[in-house]
């Protein structure tokens, strides 16, 4: 998962937001039943190493603040997220991805304390659980179940202001101060709790309620962003973004006749200069999602051309789920196909050195599932 900082209320407060472009709601912990701790001495005395998932795990990556600001109108928004890899005493779950790991508390919405905050009444049109209202102007109720198994966030919506800065030609200009519908999330269930998102959730879906849908339909942006990351994994968010004129696109794909999520269609994959076809399938685009998922016998065919290629010795590493790695060394690294995605229209996006190193050992980043659609996580991509 990646972070950024955002400004929320009147008087404003700082949450610490995970992006998520498989879901659509922002939602924080607010008046809460049952939400993860907010102390960042919480999670600094953690046992790390009793929470891995996988004997080994991953290192924990830590967050430091940027920069936030945005730009509206033929202008964007952005954002600036930093990750630095700990020593490996921290671990996070492979499953989860990024635990926090910060110096300073996270904050606790409230809408009471909130001059610009409202409720959101079951008659409003972006309330989904109007049938569970006993009246139009009860509070809405809002419950969102997430693809990882018992995670889920619950509470009631609010409307408030969304702090943000104009920036024009990456020069900060004007401060701009948006209505969006919030969660106000006042209980969490399973990674909720165990830090994967303890200070909310940014959802960047194509719903009506999600923050660029929001923005989009008050003027203040065009209906796009674009989300980009380094080397280092320090990245942005622009709301608003056009893109290049050489960027290439594909159309999203509809899901029983709507267009609910981020859906793209693949029509062959090629490792090198081979090219495999007749292996069209759809794909979500999944920002929150930290490997990239394929049908089974898609990656069997992908990972075994992969395999003829990359010249090098597999070796097994206990603990790990992964079935291709590869010994290496800094002495000798093996030469790495890289990996394209081809799309409709001959579009297509490619995918350098698609390995990650562990303690010395090459992984393929690539998972096998049994679902018809899979998972794509795309370092660079305009929405």
């Amino acid at each position: 998962l990646h972070y950024t900082w955002i400004d929320i209320g009147t008087p404003n407060v700082s949450f610490l937001v995970a992006l998520d472009v498989g879901s659509d709601l922002l939602w924080v912990p607010c008046d809460c039943v049952q939400c993860a701790p907010l102390s960042a001495s919480y999670y600094s005395s953690l046992d790390w190493e009793k929470l891995e998932l996988y004997k080994g795990g991953l290192p924990t990556l830590e967050l430091k603040r940027r920069a936030v600001y945005l730009k509206s109108n033929n202008i964007l928004l952005a954002f600036f997220i930093t990750f630095f890899c700990l020593n490996n005493k921290a671990r996070c779950s492979v499953i989860y991805g990024a635990s926090i790991m910060q110096d300073r508390d996270l904050s606790e919405y409230r809408p009471s304390g909130s001059s610009s905050g409202r409720h959101v009444p079951c008659s409003h049109q972006l309330c989904e659980s109007s049938l569970n209202c006993k009246s139009s102007t009860q509070q809405c109720p809002y419950t969102i179940d997430y693809y990882t198994e018992n995670t889920s966030s619950s509470g009631l919506l609010v409307e408030d202001t969304l702090h943000l800065a104009s920036v024009d030609d990456h020069k900060l200009n004007t401060s701009v101060q948006a209505s969006v519908i919030i969660g106000c999330g006042m209980k969490q269930s399973g990674g909720y709790l165990d830090g994967v998102a303890p200070d909310g959730l940014m959802g960047l879906g194509p719903g009506e309620i999600s923050v660029p849908s929001v923005l989009a339909k008050a003027g203040l942006i065009r209906n796009s962003f674009s989300m980009c990351f380094d080397d280092e994994d320090s990245g942005r968010i622009y709301f608003g973004d056009k893109g290049p004129p050489t960027q290439e696109s594909t159309h999203f794909l509809p899901s029983d006749g709507k267009y609910e999520t981020y859906i793209v269609g693949v029509e062959a994959c090629c490792i090198g200069n081979s090219c495999l076809k007749q292996m069209g399938f759809s794909a979500v685009v999944d920002s929150g999602t930290s490997f990239t998922f394929l049908p089974n016998e898609v990656y069997e065919r992908i990972a075994k051309e992969f395999d003829r290629q990359i010249n090098a010795t597999i070796t097994s590493y206990p603990g790990y789920p992964w079935k291709y790695c590869y010994k290496s060394s800094s002495e000798e690294l093996p030469k790495v196909p890289h990996l394209k995605l081809v799309f409709p229209l001959n579009n297509s996006f490619v995918v350098f050195n698609p390995v990650f190193v562990v303690y010395g050992i090459q992984v393929l980043t690539l998972f096998t599932t049994w679902e018809f659609i899979a998972f794509l996580l795309f370092k660079f991509f305009l929405v």
